[in-house]
């Protein structure tokens, strides 16, 4: 289960996403990833059949592995 923690409000929290396992112990933290503009919270995530989307505030698509958290690709959208 990937989890998106609610980042309203944390500035300090930028990995803010979370693989936890079915008894609720949380396996990994997604990899930190410096983008041009700091280091800004995820915002949205969606499921693919390459892994997991997410998306952050400074138009970045980020493709993780849902079973490591390990960042796959990243592409600038806006």
């Amino acid at each position: 289960l990937v989890v998106l923690l609610n980042p309203t409000g944390v500035a300090d929290l930028p990995e803010n996403v979370f693989g936890v396992d079915a008894t609720g112990r949380v396996r990994w933290r997604v990899q930190r990833f410096e983008f041009a503009h700091g280091r800004p919270p995820y915002t949205g995530a969606n499921a693919s059949p390459q892994g997991v989307v997410l998306y952050n505030r400074s138009g970045v698509e980020v493709l993780i592995d849902p079973l490591t958290g390990q960042i796959l690709r990243t592409e600038f959208t806006r």
